[in-house]
């Protein structure tokens, strides 16, 4: 069993990072890279990945309405 803040903490691929976030490889980019400020990243050599952790505070930061 893996501990939780292990798991909050994970990097995953592009396309694991589209997939959580539904919108294609070419839409995660602009957010990444077009946008300001754009989608957090950790850059591995030549690789980009994305915490899982970074992600949902970023959807969290973007919700519209709803109780609070």
């Amino acid at each position: 069993m893996q501990d939780q803040s292990a798991v909050s903490n994970l990097l995953v691929t592009p396309k694991q990072a589209a997939e959580m976030l539904a919108v294609s490889s070419r839409k995660l980019w602009g957010l990444t890279f077009e946008d300001t400020p754009g989608l957090p990243y950790v850059r591995l050599g030549r690789c980009v990945r994305y915490s899982t952790s970074d992600l949902e505070k970023w959807i969290e930061d973007r919700k519209i309405g709803g109780a609070k």
